[in-house]
């Protein structure tokens, strides 16, 4: 059986500006901003925000909605695994234990 992650948001594409590439200390033209954070879900419980633009998990970039699929192993599955946000531009790295996708 293959277990899939789960993190419970809802997502979009955002371009990086070029400060917050410099608050990141790396180039990243773009990042998941979080439109919507369902309730209860892991992302919810590790405090990830709507407004949020998520831009690693596990210090791996993500720009994508594919490549952050791509990260939700089941490797990750019930681990803590940090996430990098923007959050008010400035970046923050928020522990976050992956769900199970049912």
């Amino acid at each position: 059986r293959i277990r899939r992650g789960f993190l419970g948001v809802r997502s979009q594409p955002v371009e990086v500006s070029a400060a917050q590439q410099g608050a990141l200390g790396r180039e990243q033209e773009s990042g998941l901003l979080l439109v919507g954070v369902e309730r209860g879900s892991p992302a919810d419980s590790g405090g990830l925000l709507v407004g949020d633009i998520i831009v690693a998990i596990n210090s791996q970039p993500v720009s994508d909605p594919d490549e952050l699929l791509a990260l939700l192993t089941g490797e990750v599955v019930d681990k803590s695994t940090p996430v990098q946000v923007l959050r008010g531009g400035q970046p923050a790295t928020i522990p976050v234990t992956i769900g199970e996708r049912k």
